[in-house]
C-alpha cells in the first residue's frame, strides 16, 4: 500500500484549504491507514490551544483535528525550526505531534509515496 503525506502549511483562517485539508485527511484515513500528516510554516497554527474562530466569522473546524487519534491518524510531524521561529511549544498544541529536525523531517517525508500540500 502506497502511504501518503498530508503537508499542512496553511493557517487556520483566512481561506478554505484550512478547513480541506482536514477534510482529506479524514476521508482518506477511510481508505488507508498509511498516512502521515506533516505540519509546515504557518500550518503549525492550525494546533494552538483556544483559537476562537468566531472572531473571524468563521465556523471552527480545528477541533476536527481531535479526530485523529479516533482514526488512528498517528503519523503527525511538526518541524522544530518552524515552532521555534513563532514561539511555539509543544505544550501550546493540542494534540500531540513528534517533533523533528529537519533532517528527520524529510527522512520520514520520502518515506511518502504521493504527498497532498494544503
Amino acid at each position: 500500500m502506497k502511504k501518503i503525506a498530508v503537508i499542512i502549511s496553511t493557517p487556520p483562517y483566512g481561506h478554505e484549504r484550512a478547513r480541506e485539508a482536514v477534510d482529506a485527511v479524514l476521508a482518506l484515513s477511510a481508505y488507508s491507514d498509511a498516512i502521515a500528516v506533516f505540519f509546515i510554516g504557518d500550518g503549525i497554527y492550525q494546533l494552538l490551544q483556544h483559537q476562537n474562530a468566531q472572531a473571524f466569522g468563521l465556523k471552527q473546524h480545528t477541533s476536527m483535528f481531535k479526530l485523529f487519534e479516533l482514526y488512528d491518524l498517528e503519523e503527525r510531524y511538526v518541524l522544530d525550526t518552524d515552532l521555534l521561529d513563532r514561539e511555539i511549544t509543544p505544550a501550546d498544541l493540542f494534540i500531540d505531534v513528534d517533533v523533528l529536525s529537519q533532517n528527520d523531517w524529510y527522512q520520514h517525508l520520502n518515506q511518502c509515496d504521493i504527498k497532498l500540500t494544503f
